[in-house]
């Protein structure tokens, strides 16, 4: 299904996640320094993942439950939330290693596609375009993500 231009902003969030995962596992691979992977998730973490859980968490969902949405969704959306918010605190206050890197990318990529293929298409069957559109009045318009401009290359 083709994505809700309201739903976009969200969207293009998760692409640039599903890259910073990449690149984090890429990483791994390599070897790369354990401190260099550190900065790199504390990065995306405080200038893109935890925004982006904030804007889901104080629009999409309650929008979703004023809609009668499908509470065992909501509440697998912000399990998940909080299981990725503990694991970015151990990776950044001194619990990282490649495992705990590579487990972390891999819960946030699976995460992602929750989002992507379950909830976001039961919010186009389910959300009229009016509700969407003043939803998305809170949402960024495209703008430059951490993975994108992050400057040391660990994972080439």
């Amino acid at each position: 299904m083709i994505r809700d231009k309201s739903l976009q902003p969200l969207s293009w969030q998760h692409h640039d996640t599903l890259m910073a995962c990449l690149m984090i596992e890429k990483g791994v691979k390599k070897n790369a320094d354990i401190k260099v992977l550190q900065d790199f998730t504390r990065q995306i973490w405080e200038n893109d993942i935890s925004k982006h859980f904030t804007l889901e968490e104080n629009y999409l969902v309650p929008q979703l439950r004023q809609k009668n949405f499908p509470e065992y969704l909501i509440r697998s959306l912000l399990n998940d939330h909080d299981l990725i918010r503990n694991f970015s605190a151990r990776l950044l206050n001194g619990g990282a290693s490649y495992k705990l890197f590579l487990s972390f990318a891999g819960l946030l990529e699976q995460h992602v596609r929750f989002e992507e293929r379950l909830v976001f298409e039961k919010v186009q069957e389910l959300i009229p375009d009016a509700d969407l559109e003043k939803m998305a009045t809170h949402f960024p318009s495209k703008e430059s993500s951490t993975c994108k401009t992050y400057p040391i290359k660990f994972w080439e």
